[in-house]
């Protein structure tokens, strides 16, 4: 029998390469034509994307009152707000929702309170996704390459960390309101769930980026290094 942490890297292996076929599947959709409903189609891909990428990344925390260590929905929702602007703002907001609701029901919570938590939940993280993007658009050369060291070190050391702070701060009041986690557990849990954020980010954008249909020619000859490396 394999111990926590082999199970663990072993999972995130798992849930690493389920969210690059999913983005795959996303940039099937991309379309230079401006074809009504397009984006309607985007944002179902994003959403589905983003629910198989939390749904694997949950299976993965096996510490109680411990956020996953690694939340990949919101490196996918990084990318494809990075891709296609505050369009894909809803497909984002959709799937954190039920990414929440699920979790909160599985703890046989009220419907009412359910609903409540995930979509304080979701706007957190919906904002979340914005401010990165915000921040990536605002300092960094478009569409973003990490073709430097310097722009990789402010992505990762500094925008990721920074925007990563929403959506734990929306995961952690809505996760305490229902009691899901105690007093005592809400700075591990707190820290747990930024790191989370912040480690998806900084693994799932470059990745889904990196396979993305309108970002392939940014990483022309460093497709397959960026997807060894995350």
């Amino acid at each position: 029998m394999q111990d926590g942490s082999g199970r663990e890297a072993g999972g995130a292996s798992q849930a690493l390469g389920s969210a690059g076929v999913l983005m795959a599947l996303i940039s099937l959709s991309r379309s230079d034509s401006n074809v009504p409903g397009q984006m309607t189609i985007r944002n179902a891909a994003i959403a589905f994307a983003c629910v198989v990428a939390g749904l694997l990344c949950g299976a993965l925390s096996s510490v109680p009152g411990a956020a996953p260590l690694l939340w990949l929905p919101a490196g996918v929702g990084l990318a494809a707000m990075l891709a296609w602007g505050n369009r894909a703002w809803p497909g984002i907001l959709v799937s954190a929702v039920l990414l929440e609701f699920l979790s909160l029901r599985d703890a046989s919570t009220s419907l009412a309170l359910a609903l409540s938590c995930a979509l304080l939940t979701g706007l957190a993280i919906a904002c979340q996704t914005t401010l990165a993007a915000t921040l990536v658009r605002a300092r960094e050369h478009q569409p973003l390459r990490l073709d430097s060291a310097t722009e990789v070190l402010r992505f990762g050391l500094l925008w990721s960390p920074v925007a990563a702070l929403c959506g734990a701060a929306g995961t952690l009041v809505a996760a305490y309101s229902v009691g899901l986690v105690a007093t005592e557990a809400l700075p591990r849990f707190a820290l747990s769930c930024w790191f989370g954020h912040w480690a998806g980010m900084v693994l799932g954008t470059p990745a889904a980026l990196a396979l993305s249909a309108g970002s392939r020619s940014h990483f022309a000859g460093r497709r397959k290094p960026v997807l060894l490396v995350t």
